[in-house]
């Protein structure tokens, strides 16, 4: 082994996995409430519909929840399959129920090539508000949780 390699072997790990807490305290609270706050002001600002404001804010509750019933070393890939999931009842959703009917090829093809990145994106922006959450945690109490650490 190579100098190089005994350092990175020897270097403490310092990368963490943010997800939702199975348990929420004051600070995760407010942050929550005011990111659900922020995402209903910017569709407001954008003219975007209720209904529409409301898929989108399902989705991302859903991605929490999923990301809260998983363990830290699956936290991308159960969000990734949640974004496939919503994506396909959708379409479902919306090609059978609301519209012309269409073949399952073209329901699933859409969900498994768009949900995935949709899912993703979604575990990243909800793993984004808890690592905010912690941030502020850290900077009001001088404590850091150790919850979310991998």
């Amino acid at each position: 082994m190579t100098d190089e390699s005994n350092r990175n072997d020897s270097a403490p790990k310092t990368s963490r996995i943010y997800k939702a807490p199975k348990r929420f305290d004051v600070a995760t609270i407010l942050v929550v409430t005011s990111a659900y706050a922020s995402f209903i002001a910017v569709f407001r600002a954008l003219e975007v519909g209720i209904h529409n404001a409301v898929v989108w804010l399902v989705f991302l509750t859903s991605v929490g929840i999923v990301q809260m019933l998983t363990p830290e070393r699956d936290v991308r890939v159960a969000a990734a399959m949640t974004g496939v999931a919503f994506c396909l009842a959708f379409r479902v959703y919306a090609d059978v129920i609301v519209g012309p009917y269409s073949s399952w090829l073209d329901i699933a093809a859409p969900s498994l090539t768009v949900g995935p990145i949709i899912g993703y994106l979604g575990g990243v922006l909800v793993a984004g508000v808890f690592l905010i959450s912690d941030k502020l945690r850290n900077f009001l109490f001088g404590r850091s949780s150790d919850r979310t650490a991998e």
